[in-house]
Parts: structure tokens; sequence; C-alpha cells
């Protein structure tokens, strides 16, 4: 009897999606090199892509489908309050514009997760796009958000530093 199919880096990533735009991107880069590789996709990754093609169906104009397409791919954020406050991820786009550090999640003390930055010598300067996209990944924001949370923070900064 064959083995079934199962892909831990499309399951992982398909976990990521719904809050993460840049792992939603990743699953279908993901899938799409798999289908070009002519490899059998696992049913979970079928399941997905049948779901997506399945609202997008059922949408009556084309704004609408794509706009449904769109969601189920998690390639849009849903409506949600603020989850990350704009000092927090400005600090974090600032280090990976600086070089040298690397970010990553750990588990806090209390519940969930929190953001530990690791000096790395090794760790090069990140231009603002790649930066403001790293950082909203973790804190679940999408990058135009990450963006305009870092210039809050530069704002910030800049007034601090003029007083001194």
């Amino acid at each position: 009897m064959p083995k079934p199919l199962f892909d831990t880096f499309a399951f992982e990533l398909q976990k990521k999606a719904p809050l993460n735009q840049i792992a939603a991107i990743e699953l279908l880069g993901h899938i799409a090199s798999s289908m070009r590789n002519g490899e059998e996709l696992p049913p979970h990754v079928t399941d997905y892509l049948a779901s997506a093609l399945e609202a997008a169906a059922t949408e009556h104009d084309g704004m609408s489908a794509m706009r449904a397409l769109a969601k189920a791919l998690h390639l849009v954020m849903p409506q949600r309050r603020r989850s990350a406050d704009w000092h927090d991820v400005g600090i974090g786009v600032q280090r990976l514009l600086e070089g040298g550090w690397i970010a990553r999640h750990v588990p806090d003390d209390g519940e969930g997760w929190r953001m530990e930055y690791i000096a790395d010598d090794a760790a090069p300067k990140m231009s603002l796009t790649r930066a403001a996209e790293d950082i909203a990944g973790f804190f679940e924001i999408d990058a135009a958000t990450a963006r305009r949370y870092y210039e809050e923070y530069k704002k910030a900064k800049d007034a601090h530093d003029s007083i001194e």
C-alpha cells in the first residue's frame, strides 16, 4: 500500500497563512514549484486550493470572485484589532535595517510569544521593504502597517534625539 502523502512544510505554512500574508505567499510558491516538478499534491494542499477555487466560483462578478479567492488563499488580512505596538514594530524594523541582528519568536514566560533580537555580525542589512515584511510576519500585521509603524517610531525617535 502506498504511503499517504503529507507535506510538512506546506502544512506548517498553511497553519501560519491565515494571519501571515508572507506565509500564504510562500505556500503558493511552494505549491506552484511542486506542481511544475510534477509532484503529486497531498490531500491537505488540494483541499486548500479547491476550497479557494470554490469560494471564487460562487461569486457573480469578477471583482467579487477575485476578493473571495484572495481571502480564501489568505492573501488579504482579516479585519481585526491592532495586534502590535508601533514602538515595538519600529524597533524591530530599525534593527533589521541596521544589520547585525536576527529577530525570532521565543516563548513568553506568561502566555504567548515575544520578540527576541540576537546579535549576529553575519546578519546583513535589509532594505526597508524586506525589514517591514519580516517584522510584519512576526507581529501578524501587514507589511504596509509595519512600514507605517516604523515611520511613527522614526518620527518619535528623531524628536527625542533632537531634544538631547
